[in-house]
Protein backbone atom coordinates (compact mmCIF):
# COMPACT_ATOMS: atom_id res chain seq x y z
CA UNK A 1 0.00 0.00 0.00
CA UNK A 2 1.35 3.84 -0.61
CA UNK A 3 1.05 6.69 2.18
CA UNK A 4 -0.74 9.26 1.66
CA UNK A 5 -0.01 13.00 1.02
CA UNK A 6 -1.43 15.27 4.16
CA UNK A 7 -2.59 18.37 3.68
CA UNK A 8 -2.96 19.86 6.99
CA UNK A 9 -4.87 17.48 8.31
CA UNK A 10 -6.64 16.04 5.39
CA UNK A 11 -5.36 13.68 3.07
CA UNK A 12 -5.28 14.11 -0.55
CA UNK A 13 -7.42 11.64 -1.82
CA UNK A 14 -9.78 13.32 0.85
CA UNK A 15 -9.00 16.70 -0.11
CA UNK A 16 -9.53 16.06 -4.16
CA UNK A 17 -12.86 14.01 -3.38
CA UNK A 18 -14.24 17.20 -1.31
CA UNK A 19 -13.24 20.06 -4.05
CA UNK A 20 -15.12 17.50 -7.00
CA UNK A 21 -18.17 17.55 -4.67
CA UNK A 22 -18.21 21.07 -4.73
CA UNK A 23 -17.32 21.59 -8.25
CA UNK A 24 -20.21 19.41 -8.91
CA UNK A 25 -22.26 21.40 -6.32
CA UNK A 26 -21.68 24.68 -7.88
CA UNK A 27 -22.04 23.09 -11.64
CA UNK A 28 -24.89 22.19 -11.03
CA UNK A 29 -26.18 25.47 -9.17
CA UNK A 30 -24.69 27.57 -12.43
CA UNK A 31 -27.25 25.10 -14.53
CA UNK A 32 -30.62 26.43 -12.14
CA UNK A 33 -29.48 29.49 -12.89
CA UNK A 34 -29.05 28.96 -16.34
CA UNK A 35 -32.87 27.71 -16.03
CA UNK A 36 -34.05 30.49 -14.22
CA UNK A 37 -32.62 33.62 -16.96
CA UNK A 38 -33.18 31.45 -19.86
CA UNK A 39 -35.40 28.83 -19.27
CA UNK A 40 -33.16 26.94 -21.23
CA UNK A 41 -29.76 25.15 -21.95
CA UNK A 42 -27.29 26.65 -24.01
CA UNK A 43 -24.96 25.01 -25.83
CA UNK A 44 -21.82 26.18 -26.68
CA UNK A 45 -20.72 25.36 -30.29
CA UNK A 46 -17.63 26.89 -31.84
CA UNK A 47 -16.32 30.49 -30.83
CA UNK A 48 -19.40 32.79 -30.67
CA UNK A 49 -21.55 30.26 -31.48
CA UNK A 50 -24.55 30.05 -28.77
CA UNK A 51 -27.88 28.09 -29.63
CA UNK A 52 -30.36 27.26 -27.16
CA UNK A 53 -32.27 23.80 -26.84
CA UNK A 54 -36.13 24.72 -26.56
CA UNK A 55 -38.66 22.77 -24.44
CA UNK A 56 -35.59 21.38 -22.43
CA UNK A 57 -36.42 23.19 -19.39
CA UNK A 58 -37.44 20.12 -17.34
CA UNK A 59 -34.45 17.78 -18.82
CA UNK A 60 -32.55 20.34 -17.75
CA UNK A 61 -33.52 20.67 -14.00
CA UNK A 62 -33.68 17.00 -14.08
CA UNK A 63 -30.39 16.60 -15.22
CA UNK A 64 -28.79 19.78 -12.71
CA UNK A 65 -30.45 17.57 -9.58
CA UNK A 66 -29.10 14.63 -10.42
CA UNK A 67 -25.54 16.58 -10.05
CA UNK A 68 -26.38 18.00 -7.18
CA UNK A 69 -27.37 14.54 -5.29
CA UNK A 70 -23.68 12.88 -6.83
CA UNK A 71 -22.15 15.97 -5.47
CA UNK A 72 -23.47 15.69 -1.92
CA UNK A 73 -22.78 12.09 -2.66
CA UNK A 74 -19.03 12.69 -2.96
CA UNK A 75 -18.69 15.40 -0.12
CA UNK A 76 -20.57 12.66 2.46
CA UNK A 77 -18.36 9.63 1.20
CA UNK A 78 -15.20 11.96 1.25
CA UNK A 79 -16.21 12.62 4.58
CA UNK A 80 -16.36 9.35 5.52
CA UNK A 81 -13.23 8.19 4.02
CA UNK A 82 -11.46 10.50 6.02
CA UNK A 83 -13.13 8.91 9.06
CA UNK A 84 -12.90 5.32 7.69
CA UNK A 85 -10.00 4.97 5.86
CA UNK A 86 -10.00 0.95 6.16
CA UNK A 87 -13.25 1.11 4.70
CA UNK A 88 -13.09 0.74 0.57
CA UNK A 89 -17.06 1.61 -0.34
CA UNK A 90 -16.46 4.75 0.51
CA UNK A 91 -14.02 5.36 -2.04
CA UNK A 92 -16.10 2.96 -4.82
CA UNK A 93 -19.00 5.88 -3.85
CA UNK A 94 -16.88 8.18 -4.94
CA UNK A 95 -16.15 7.06 -8.16
CA UNK A 96 -19.09 5.95 -8.68
CA UNK A 97 -20.56 9.67 -7.87
CA UNK A 98 -17.44 11.66 -10.42
CA UNK A 99 -19.09 9.47 -13.05
CA UNK A 100 -22.73 9.96 -13.03
CA UNK A 101 -21.65 13.57 -11.91
CA UNK A 102 -19.46 13.76 -15.46
CA UNK A 103 -21.28 12.15 -17.29
CA UNK A 104 -24.61 14.92 -16.13
CA UNK A 105 -22.29 18.13 -16.58
CA UNK A 106 -21.69 18.61 -13.15
CA UNK A 107 -19.13 20.52 -11.74
CA UNK A 108 -17.68 21.64 -15.60
CA UNK A 109 -16.10 18.51 -15.86
CA UNK A 110 -13.43 19.19 -13.49
CA UNK A 111 -14.86 18.05 -10.94
CA UNK A 112 -15.63 14.19 -12.10
CA UNK A 113 -11.89 14.51 -12.88
CA UNK A 114 -10.90 15.19 -9.67
CA UNK A 115 -13.52 12.76 -8.04
CA UNK A 116 -12.30 9.97 -10.30
CA UNK A 117 -8.21 11.09 -9.10
CA UNK A 118 -9.41 10.97 -5.45
CA UNK A 119 -11.51 8.44 -5.62
CA UNK A 120 -8.78 5.89 -6.92
CA UNK A 121 -6.30 7.35 -4.67
CA UNK A 122 -8.34 6.94 -1.68
CA UNK A 123 -9.01 2.84 -2.69
CA UNK A 124 -4.83 2.35 -3.20
CA UNK A 125 -3.94 4.15 0.01
CA UNK A 126 -4.11 3.74 3.72
CA UNK A 127 -4.37 6.04 6.17
CA UNK A 128 -1.10 5.85 9.00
Amino acid sequence: MIKQLQIGDVSLPVFLSRLAGIFIILGSLSLFTMLLFHGSAIIMIGPWHMYYITNSYWLTAFMASISISMGGLIVYSSYKMDRQPENKVWGIMIILGSLIGLFYLGGFGLGGILGLIGGVMGLGCTKR
